[in-house]
Formats: C-alpha cells, structure tokens, sequence
C-alpha cells in the first residue's frame, strides 16, 4: 500500500481539525499571530514599542503587555499603573511614559519594576494622550487626542500655544529631529529650533487641501506623509508643490501610521484596509489584510523593532512579520481545495493533486504562483502522485489504484483501462512505466504488461510502497511495506536492511544527490544515505527536528531538504550543518506531506502541504546581524549578591551558584541559543534554549569565572561573553591557619592529658592513703567504741545488779514499813515508768511514790537525782512543812529540766515513826473498808494552800494510782477509762485479798483497754494501813 494512502483518514480528520480552528486565506504565511483568541493580548492593542533591554511593549485597553519573547506579562491597575487603557507610550532610556485614554501618564520603570503615577488628566480635559516626546531640556511634550499640546515639567502641566493663524487646527504628530521640533498640523508642518529658550514656531510645509495623519522623516529632507486618502511623499529641499506626490498604490488609503524600515522601505498602517509595506524607489507597494495573513484590517499602529521586525498591533491582536520566505496558497488561489497530495513544476506551470483534482497553476516571472489556469476532474477519484517523462507525458495515480495519463502540451487527461491492478506507486524507469503493486512491480510498455517482479525473483517485499530511479546511475531502488529495501541495477536484485544500516522499513520518499548516491526518508528513523556497499543514518553526526520525515529532495549543491510536520530541514553533508526552518520562518503548512517536495531550477522549494501549496525561497531568509540584548539579573551564593557587593571572597555556609539572565532577540527567540560555563568547575560550554536561571549546587572551595554569551537565530553571537568572578574561600575550620592551631592544641592537649594523668595518679595515690588513714582511724575508733561498749555492758550489768538489790530494797523497805503493801501493774519494759524513792534520817523517813512518765535506764536515772537531790535539800529535824518545801522545789526544778516532758506524778508519805502523813500531786488515792470507798480530794494536794496533809485511819486499806490511768483510751478512741469502774470494785472486793483487788482490776483494766495503752506502763499500789 502506498504510504499515502495509509495515511489519507489521519490527514482528513486533522484538516477538519485545521478549517474549524482556522479561516484559510489564498495567500497566507506571511504573519505570526498572537491574538485576543489565545488569551494572549486582554483587549484591543493601541500601540506598540520597545524597551532599551529589548523587551517588547504592547498597550492595550485592558493594560501594559510584556513580552520577551518567551512569555507575556500583563500590568494594570492593580500593578501600580495610573489607568489600565494604555494610548500611548515613550521610551525614554530605562524610563517608559505611559499615556492612559483618560489623560493620565505612568512612568514605569521595567528593570526596577517599579511605577510612578502622574494624574493629570482634569489638566488634559480628559482627553486620550496620543503622542508623548521627551526633550533634551527635561520638558516633556502631551500630545491629546484632540490634537492640543501640552507641556509637563516638575509636576506642573502648561498648554503650548501655536501662532495665531494655525491655532485653529488639530497636531496630529510630534517628530524631533537633532535640534528641531517639527508639528504636524492636519494642513502645514511647524517648526521650532529647540536651542531656543522657548518655541518659536516657524512655517515648514502647506499640504494643501490634503489632510495630514501622520508623517516621517526618511532621509535628511526626504518625507513620507500619511493623509486621509494616501501616502505622499515631499523633499523639504525643493518646496515646490509639484513636490508633493503620491503613491499610486497607496492612494484611497487612509493612513493612520508611517514607519521607516529602511532608507528604500516604510510599512504605512491604514485605518481600515491592512497595511501596506511599500518600497520607495520603485513605487511598488505590498499589501497586507485579511485575505492574505493579516489577523484584521483594522491596524492601530506598526512598530519596526530594534532587529527590524515588522510587528503589526490590530484590533485582533499582534502580528509578526516573518518575511517572504514562505508563501502559503490554498484553495483562494484556484486550488480545488487546501490539501495537496503531490506537486511538479514543469516550465512556468506547477501541477497540484488535491482532493478535487489536478490543477494546473502559472508561474510568474519572479517564481510566484499567480492562480490556477485550468483544473482536471479525474471522475471523482482523488489523485494521489503525478510524474512526468522529462518531455510531455504526464501520469498521475488516484486513490482508487488508477493511472491517468496526460499531456502537457495537449491539457488532457484520460484513464488507462487496460489496467487491472490496484496500483499504489509509479516511476518512469528508462521510458518504461513501472506500476508497484501488493503483489510486486508490474513493468508496463505502451500501456501492455511486459515484466512482472516479485519476491520471488528477488525483491525485498511485495507490497511496494515507492519506486525511485537515478538516471545517473542507472539504479531503480524498491521500497515494501513490511520488506527490505532492494536496489535493482542491471539486471540484478540486492537487498538492503538492518545489517546493511537501513534500520526502517517504513520509507516515505527518496532522492538522489548529484553523484546519484541515494537518500531516503523514513517515518521512525530519520534520513538514511547510501555510503558505498551500506546506509548510515544522519543522525550519527546530526539531531534532526523530527525523525518522522514526510518528504526529500536534494539542490544542485548537495545541499539536503528534509520535510517533516514541523517545517523543513537543511543539512549540508559538507560541514554537517542543520538549520531548520519552521513556524518561526513563516511556515505555516502545518504538515508536508509524503513525497510532496520538490525544488526547481531557481532553487526554489515547493511543498505540498496539508494547507495547501507551500512556496518556500531560501533566498529570502534574512539574516539577523543584530545580536542578543544579554543582561545577567542576579548572580548569588546562597545569600551572597555577587554582582552588586561583588566580593572577591565568599565564605558561605551554602555554596549554591544561582545565576538569573535575560537575553532577548525577538524575531525568532525558539532559535536563540545561550552558552554558559563556569571556570573552575567545568571549561565546556554548556546550552540554554531559554531564560532559565542556571544553578549549580555545592561548588567546592577555589577560584571561579562564569562567563555567558548569547546566539540569535542567525547564530550571531553577544560580542564579549558576560562574566564575573568570585572565589569561595574556605570555611576557617578548614584553614591552614586553623589546622595549624588545631594540630598544637592537639599536641598541648596531649601533653597536658599526660600531666593530668600523672597528677591524677597522685592525687588517686593520696586519696587511697588519706582512705587508708581513715580507715585506720576507723578501725582504731571502732576498736575504742567497742572497749566502750563493753565497759558500758559491764556498766549496765552492775547497774542491773544495783537495780536488783534496790529493788530488794524497795521490797525489804516496803516490808518494813507497811506489812500488807502491794504493787501490781502492767510495764512495757523492765524499768517502769513508777517507782518507790525512800529517804531515812534519824527524826523521821520519807516515801515518794512516783511516775516520771519515762521508762527503762532513763526512768531509773531520773529517781536516782531526784532521791540525790531530796537528800541533799530535806532537812534532818522532823518539819513536814520544809520538808514538803524541799521536795517539791526539787521534782520541780527536774520536771523543768526535760523537753516535752510531762510532769511527775507523786504520793509522799512522811513518817516520824509515831504518824503518817500524805501528800499528793496528780495522784489519784482511795480509801476503802467493809464496801465504803471514798476518793481523797483535792484538798490534800500538793497545790492546795490549805493543805494539811492527810491522815488515814488504821482500819483502812489504800488504793493509790497516777492520775495517767484514766487518761487511758480504749481501742475506738472514744472514752477514757472511768474512776467508777476502780470505786465499784473496791466496793464489791473491799473484804477480799488485795491480789484479789489487784487481778480484778487488771482483768476489767485489760478487757477495757482492748490491747491499746497510750503509755508506757500502768502501775497501782495496794495496802492495809494497819
């Protein structure tokens, strides 16, 4: 199957695609677009400039437009400027005026990104500026929509009066040039030499009955004026009005803008009818709208860039100029329809298949198609490829397999029936026609079979997409879907595939070179060229636009034509130099398709193309000499600015390199190209499609030179590369210097650590003798408290001893003195806190009942100073009252003696050996006999002034207690222990023994206290007083 047939459904669905997005002119290619339809522009363009760093100035009803040839940035009110509405703009070194429809100005200040608001619109009456022009003096010029103008310095806004003759008319321009100001009125021109303080207008030129739009200077006195209804020209220098003609092609025109391109060339924008690019010399005048590439004819201004690029602000949008170098035909032109399968040129006639039809185009002298002169109808079949045998036959292959054979000079075309074969491709090979088939090549002479080739007797494949044959060499080459490619030369078959080179086998066409060497292009694999007895691929030495290459053909200089969806490629295999020509050039075809290309004897290229015929003049490509404007924004490391500071050394905690750029050349910025390198990392250039910051991340420590430089699309480079230099100097931990100290601290370290281990070691040698000594001492004192310990024991054994004899004593005393007394009681230790204290003398003895409230050593201690004491103080003549004086005074002053010590309750009972009498202190005593029990009361006690002391009847018996005993609280802790319980059982127990008394007691004692007792020890004392 022919590959064009495979692709015939794709190429349909994406023209639909094309005439639903596009409306296709006759002759278009011309112009890049940037509309209000792609969200590029926010409302209608007003004007157009551009700054000194070379971005491109858009004013629009909506805001300022930027462009820099990468993207567009919108500024409006909300980005500081004065008004949205953008009527005017002046650029006046790094300061751009703005004016605003309103009559307000903002100057705004691109590299700095900042604005100043001037509101001066009350002053201006509200009026739209047109024109605004900076002097040299600092007075800047307003010009208004309704042609008054104004002056504006220091904040302050004055009218400029013209004479009073001219008064009346509107300024509809401003042109400065060297030391003139020059006012262009709607019917004269005015001067004023501005070395003058002041205006003073002068007369300049009379336009007559013509109104004046617009004008400008070309060369010296040489001008172009715009009126409403043409362009003239005038030449100050001969003020003749037979001076004053217009441009026949301009004339009707209403001008709205003039701009110089050239000395020989201004582009004029009209108000409704396009532009018009006219060349002065000879008059010639080309004109531009919507028929043939222009976005709308209503054009708002014409700007020629600093590289001279024409770009054209309409009420649609922004658009480019790319030149003549491709020029786009379709269907307006004549085509029956916009597709073009094929295309040859034969003489001044260019023959196009379309979905229609063949048609037959002129040629104009100049190598441009006119229209199509005639146009064949091959029934309805839709024709596929045309060949041509070098004299007048033509043959042309339709969709359905046919061959129509024609003749140049006959203009006719008929079907050759005799064919039975659905034929996919043809050639013309040494006058015979050779048809290829899905089941091989049938040679054909006179419209008869004489030959039919298969596999069978040697090609690659039998289903045979292309015939290609060289003259030159005498070598028919076949290519087959699916097959190898095979070269049929004298007779002979010889196949070439993957291990010959030629890795595709899907071929889309082929050329020869001028040596007859074969090129051919294939769909996945690029460009393959026959090198002797093998291919090799392009590829190898160059990067092709796309590997998916349509179309070849080859000039009379070698030189190669590669045509693929995204324009054409050159390559020469001279120098290995590719260029590529696409959008950017003015290629607009979309697509060429298959074998659709072809160059002819002026070297220019025709394309068939998806659009239609695409006629493309290398010739016409202009060179762009005008170099990138190149500007390094920011250079920092890390936080260090290195262009502002630019430090010599920078020590840095991050060494991150960030370098942001803007280089801009606006005709074609897709091929601009940036080379960059940073000496001391890496001496190789490297590349940058784009203003993309460039990073590098953790730079070592060292020297640095980074050096930039740009290429426009002409490859012309920035003169001198940009560069700066930096050095990262070291950390000062990571300086000789540092290591230096570093490596003596090391050693003093050392040294030191030494020392300190050897006086760490006396001191640890010290310390265990000082242990050692201690421990000694220890031992020693250890030994010491043991002797004292054990003398303290036999201490204590002999006081046990004493302590029994005393109590034998105390016994034997008690004996003595009352025969029935007993002591009964409950003690927690061996020692009680209640003991008996006696003191004999000659007149009379002493007994001290007592409860000192301690027990143990303490409690026996304690009785032995007080017994001490009492010897000491009692007299020795029988006086009861000094007696009880002394005694008192001495349990007294030992009471005070002991913190948190309660008291010492007492019962003393003083003998002179005829009576007794009692004493008492916190004592509680009861007399009792036969069931009558009675309580001594207070009266007796110690503290009583009228005491008297107490006497008790001999046929009583005693019951004497401390007062500690009914202080006693049972287990709840809710009662004391009750003086009636002892008086009841006095009373039932008065005729019974007193160890009978004494165990009741005790018993009911126990059974009441339920195991809790408050105190040391109880202790009770019973006798007869007998």
């Amino acid at each position: 199957m022919n590959m064009k047939a495979l692709r015939s459904y794709s190429i349909y669905s994406l023209i639909l695609l094309l005439l639903l997005s596009l409306e296709i002119q006759s002759q278009v290619s011309s112009f890049k677009h940037f509309g209000l339809d792609k969200s590029i522009f926010p409302s209608r363009i007003e004007c157009v400039s551009q700054s000194s760093s070379g971005e491109l100035l858009v004013g629009t009803l909506a805001g300022l437009v930027i462009y820099d040839g990468y993207s567009f940035r919108t500024l409006g009110v909300a980005d500081g400027l004065t008004e949205s509405s953008i009527s005017s703009i002046l650029v006046h070194g790094d300061e751009i005026v703005l004016g605003h429809w309103a009559g307000n100005l903002t100057k705004f200040y691109l590299e700095k990104d900042s604005v100043a608001q001037i509101a001066i619109s009350s002053e201006l009456n509200f009026s739209s500026v047109r024109q605004t022009l900076q002097l040299d003096n600092g007075i800047l010029l307003i010009l208004t929509e309704e042609g008054r103008l104004f002056s504006y310095e220091n904040g302050i806004v004055e009218r400029v009066l013209l004479p009073l003759n001219y008064a009346k008319e509107s300024v509809v321009q401003l042109i400065h040039k060297d030391e003139t100001l020059y006012l262009l009125l709607e019917s004269q021109i005015l001067s004023s030499n501005l070395s003058l303080n002041s205006f003073s207008w002068q007369k300049h030129f009379s336009s007559g009955e013509q109104k004046i739009t617009s004008g400008a200077i070309i060369a010296d006195d040489f001008w172009i004026l715009g009126t409403q209804s043409g362009a003239y020209s005038f030449d100050f220098s001969n003020d003749s009005q037979d001076n004053f003609r217009i441009y026949q092609n301009t004339e009707g025109k209403s001008i709205r803008s003039i701009n110089p391109l050239s000395e020989n060339e201004v582009w004029i924008a009209t108000n409704e009818e396009g532009v018009i690019a006219l060349e002065l010399s000879s008059g010639k005048a080309t004109r531009y709208t919507r028929e043939n590439g222009l976005s709308y004819n209503q054009v708002r201004d014409v700007f020629i860039d600093r590289e001279g690029t024409v770009w054209v602000g309409t009420s649609a949008g922004l658009d480019q100029y790319l030149g003549e170098a491709f020029t786009l035909y379709d269907d307006k032109k004549g085509l029956n329809g916009g597709l073009v399968w094929d295309l040859i040129r034969i003489k001044n006639y260019l023959y196009a298949l379309t979905p229609a039809g063949v048609s037959k185009c002129i040629i104009s002298n100049d190598g441009k198609l006119i229209e199509a002169q005639k146009h064949y109808d091959l029934d309805g079949n839709e024709p596929r490829q045309i060949i041509y045998d070098g004299e007048d036959l033509l043959y042309v292959l339709d969709a359905s397999g046919s061959i129509w054979k024609g003749s140049y000079s006959e203009d006719k075309f008929f079907k050759i029936d005799q064919l039975n074969y659905s034929i996919k491709c043809m050639e013309i090979v040494k006058g015979e026609l050779w048809v290829g088939t899905d089941d091989g090549i049938i040679v054909l002479d006179d419209n008869e079979a004489v030959e039919h080739l298969t596999t069978e007797v040697g090609l690659g494949g039998d289903r045979i997409t292309g015939i290609y044959y060289s003259a030159k060499k005498d070598e028919t080459w076949i290519t087959a879907l699916g097959g190898e490619t095979t070269l049929y030369s004298e007779g002979k078959f010889k196949k070439f595939g993957s291990d010959q080179g030629l890795t595709s086998s899907v071929i889309q066409d082929a050329a020869f070179d001028p040596d007859g060497n074969v090129w051919f292009a294939s769909y996945d694999k690029g460009v393959f060229r026959k090198d002797g007895d093998e291919f090799t691929s392009i590829s190898d030495n160059v990067t092709l636009t796309s590997n998916t290459s349509f179309a070849i053909a080859i000039d009379g200089d070698g030189v190669v034509w590669i045509g693929h969806n995204w324009g054409v490629d050159r390559y020469d295999p001279n120098t290995n130099e590719l260029l590529w020509f696409g959008e950017g050039e003015g290629f607009m075809g979309v697509e060429v398709n298959s074998g659709s290309m072809i160059i002819d004897e002026s070297s220019t290229i025709w394309l068939g193309t998806l659009m239609g015929v695409l006629r493309f003049d290398p010739k016409k490509i202009v060179k762009n000499d005008i170099a990138c404007i190149l500007n390094i924004q920011r250079a920092s490391l890390g936080t260090k600015d290195l262009l502002n500071n630019k430090p010599s050394v920078v020590v840095n905690s991050t060494n991150d390199l960030t370098v942001e750029f803007k280089g801009i050349s606006l005709q074609n910025p897709g091929k601009n190209k940036f080379l960059y390198r940073l000496k001391g990392a890496h001496e190789n250039w490297r590349s940058l499609s784009s203003n993309q910051p460039i990073e590098y991340l953790s730079l070592p420590i060292g020297d640095f030179v980074f050096e930039l430089k740009a290429f426009n699309n002409s490859g012309v480079c920035t003169d001198e590369p940009l560069t700066f230099e930096f050095s990262i100097a070291p950390p000062f931990y990571k300086t000789w210097w540092f290591y230096t100290i570093l490596f003596i601290l090391i050693v003093a370290l050392v040294a030191y650590m030494d020392r300190y281990r050897e006086v760490n070691l006396l001191e640890q040698k010290r310390a265990l003798e000082e242990k050692l000594a201690i421990k000694n001492q220890d031992i020693i004192e250890i030994d010491q408290e043991r002797k004292t310990a054990s003398s303290l024991l036999k201490a204590e054994e002999k006081m046990v001893k004493s302590l029994e004899k005393r109590s034998k004593e105390r016994v034997q005393l008690q004996t003595e003195m009352f025969n029935h007394f007993s002591a009964y009681g409950l003690n927690n230790s061996e020692i009680g806190s209640h003991g008996i204290i006696s003191v004999s003398c000659r007149d009379y003895r002493l007994i001290l009942f007592t409860d000192v409230g301690l027990d143990g050593i303490a409690a026996h201690a304690l009785r032995s100073c007080i017994k001490n004491e009492i010897w000491e103080r009692i007299p020795r003549d029988f006086n009861p009252e000094e007696i009880l004086r002394e005694v008192t005074i001495v349990l007294s002053s030992m009471q005070k003696s002991f913190e948190k010590f309660k008291g010492i309750n007492w019962l003393l009972c003083i003998d002179d050996f005829n009576e007794r009498i009692y004493y008492k202190s916190k004592m509680s005593v009861f007399t009792f006999s036969n069931g009558l029990v009675e309580e001594v009361g207070s009266e007796f006690d110690v503290n009583s002034p009228d005491n008297k002391g107490l006497k008790i009847a001999s046929s009583s018996s005693v019951f004497v207690c401390s007062q500690s005993m009914f202080e006693q609280l049972n287990e709840s802790g809710t009662k004391p222990y009750l003086k009636a319980r002892i008086i009841q059982i006095l009373k039932t127990k008065s005729v019974e023994k007193q160890h009978i008394i004494a165990n009741e007691i005790l018993t009911d004692f126990e059974a009441w206290r339920g195991g809790m007792d408050l105190f040391n020890d109880i202790e009770f004392y019973i006798w007869n007083h007998e």
